[in-house]
């Protein structure tokens, strides 16, 4: 039996006139009417009474309708479920964020693309930079989000924003009295970072920061914490620390934030993906995320 010829029928019964069907169906009314016997002979039942005017269903055409009308609503689900997946809307999409990104922006813009997308399944986790770079290099992750623009031959990456760090002070420091802090005066400060492993990237670029200063810096290093335990460490007077701008949305008593005089330190966040895997779905979150950041990010991309 054919799907069409059920459509036929259910235009028809809608119609109430075999005349006015065949125009909606832009067919003849010849075509029409042999399209409905040539049904009626594949059920081997009558469907329809012309013995009346206008047509009348039979029992058996009643129970047709029902489950043809059913029929091509489920066709049509399917259909469309088969159409979202082959352009992405349908999946499963691997997101690792890094720590201090979940303090920003962009925890809500996953929150607005999983409503905008109900049909993909985000799985998101907390990664480290180095952890993140390995997973999406071996494609264990979908995407990246992170303060780094990682190198291989199978990585691509889209500048999102950029942010400037700011230094983290206790809040009885003297330079919190300041309303910006020049990174030369943070000179003679234990300055808490972390182990280079973690984020290489972000490692060397606060150093060759402090040293175009003018300084070494003194460290601490700090392992197997959160950028929200390393401003714990500043509130409890174990130093300083340069973070990226985001973190000063977290409020703890004891602690300052204060913009860097210029030339300021900043940190890029990217977006990125492994290009050698094709998927529909991780195109369509890029795509969107790309867009939504350049509609809201506080601070112009860099061209």
């Amino acid at each position: 039996m054919e799907t069409r010829r059920l459509e036929y029928f259910v235009v028809l019964t809608s119609e109430r006139s075999f005349g006015h069907a065949a125009a909606r169906l832009r067919i003849s009314q010849p075509a029409l009417s042999q399209q409905i016997q040539r049904l009626e002979k594949d059920l081997g039942a009558k469907l329809i009474d012309r013995s009346v005017t206008p047509f009348e269903l039979t029992q058996a055409g009643i129970k047709l309708l029902a489950h043809s009308r059913k029929l091509l609503d489920d066709l049509q689900e399917i259909d469309a479920l088969v159409t979202d997946s082959r352009v992405g809307r349908v999946g499963r999409l691997r997101i690792g964020i890094v720590p201090s990104l979940l303090y920003g922006d962009l925890p809500a813009m996953v929150r607005s693309f999983r409503a905008q997308f109900p049909g993909i399944d985000l799985r998101v986790s907390k990664e480290n930079t180095n952890d993140l770079v390995d997973m999406l290099s071996m494609a264990q992750m979908d995407v990246g989000l992170l303060y780094s623009k990682p190198r291989g031959e199978a990585l691509s990456h889209s500048e999102l924003y950029v942010d400037p760090y700011v230094v983290v002070l206790p809040s009885d420091h003297p330079l919190a009295a300041q309303d910006e802090v020049g990174l030369g005066q943070l000179q003679d400060e234990e300055l808490l970072m972390f182990p280079r492993h973690g984020s290489p990237e972000a490692y060397d670029g606060m150093i060759a920061a402090c040293v175009a200063a003018g300084f070494s810096p003194r460290r601490t290093m700090i392992s197997g914490t959160t950028y929200t335990d390393q401003i714990g460490f500043v509130a409890a007077g174990l130093g300083v620390s340069l973070l990226p701008s985001r973190l000063a949305t977290v409020r703890l008593t004891g602690v300052a934030y204060r913009p860097i005089a210029a030339p300021a330190v900043t940190s890029i966040a990217t977006i990125v993906w492994n290009s050698s895997v094709h998927d529909p779905t991780k195109g369509i979150f890029v795509d969107w995320f790309r867009k939504r950041v350049r509609e809201t990010a506080p601070v112009p991309l860099r061209r």
